[in-house]
Formats: C-alpha cells, sequence, structure tokens
C-alpha cells in the first residue's frame, strides 16, 4: 500500500505512541488515533495489531495505578 510522505509520517508516528503508551490517559488517547487512523486508511491491516499492544499496555496502566492507589 502506498501513502504520501506526510500519511507515513503520520502513521510512523502512530506507532511511536502505540509503544510508548504508558498511562490510561495515553492508552484512550493513542486507541482513539488509531481508530480515527483505519476509519481513514481502512487499507492498512498491518497497523490493527497496535489494538492488541493497547491492551496490553492498558492492563500494566491499571495495575500501576492500583498499586499506586494502595500505597497512598
Amino acid at each position: 500500500m502506498e501513502f504520501t510522505a506526510d500519511q507515513e509520517q503520520r502513521r510512523e508516528r502512530l506507532i511511536s505512541m502505540i509503544l510508548s503508551a504508558k498511562t490510561l490517559a495515553e492508552v484512550a488517547q493513542t486507541r482513539q488515533m488509531l481508530q480515527d487512523w483505519l476509519v481513514a486508511h481502512p487499507e492498512d491491516s498491518g497497523i490493527t495489531d497496535g489494538f492488541d499492544h493497547l491492551a496490553m499496555s492498558c492492563s500494566l496502566a491499571e495495575s500501576r495505578e492500583a498499586v499506586q492507589k494502595q500505597a497512598a
């Protein structure tokens, strides 16, 4: 699949955000951006693995927040 240079740059930024999301807010924002990307680019099925990564990041963030609440 072919993307313009701008689209490719936005896609790479999105992938970077997927890989670096650590908090629940970051995960939620990135998940929405990924959904928006797929609406605009439904042929980009390779990026859908990002949802799995975000689900794992969400679980980790929930665990971290639970530990922080118990420590408080």
